[in-house]
């Protein structure tokens, strides 16, 4: 499963022939914003663009997010039936 990305006023997806370039034009971006909410996800939005992280309910096998990093070096573990991702328990 891998993210969804908005950039240049279109959506690539991991199968779209230019997927790559898109989220590595991601990376010199500062993050702007952050949400998550159920049925919608994850969502991290950048100066350059954005990235969406709900999967289908078939392509979700363990965990859907993990994220490590922040000040404190807590970190957080997103799951299927938990948080955010209540919909795809």
């Amino acid at each position: 499963m891998w993210p969804v990305v908005q950039a240049s006023g279109r959506l690539w997806h991991e199968q779209d022939l230019g997927y790559a370039d898109a989220l590595r034009r991601l990376t010199p971006g500062t993050v702007t914003s952050t949400s998550e909410a159920t049925g919608s996800g994850i969502r991290i939005e950048l100066d350059t663009g954005m990235v969406v992280i709900h999967p289908a309910k078939e392509d979700v096998y363990v965990e859907i997010a993990h994220l490590m990093g922040f000040p404190d070096r807590a970190w957080m573990v997103w799951r299927p039936g938990e948080e955010s991702f209540e919909d795809l328990a």
